[in-house]
């Protein structure tokens, strides 16, 4: 979750993420995962995204997230 978050700006990064993850949870059945929409705006922190995941046999899943981690009222970056 915390490297999620950190990298929230990166798609490459957050998909190698998910990859590994998926892999790590469902070695036998998770084949790809595929990233297919990406919206990150660094001033509010926020990502949405949409993933497509192929499993093994073919069949393929599609989900979106989107990571909120808002800053305050004052200062939306949280800095």
């Amino acid at each position: 979750h915390n490297e999620l978050l950190a990298n929230a700006d990166d798609q490459g990064i957050i998909q190698s993420i998910l990859s590994d993850y998926l892999q790590e949870q469902w070695p036998d059945t998770f084949d790809s995962v595929e990233i297919t929409k990406f919206e990150a705006n660094q001033q509010q922190r926020i990502t949405s995204l949409e993933a497509t995941v192929t499993l093994t046999t073919g069949e393929t899943v599609t989900s979106s997230v989107s990571v909120d981690d808002q800053g305050d009222e004052d200062d939306a970056t949280n800095s």
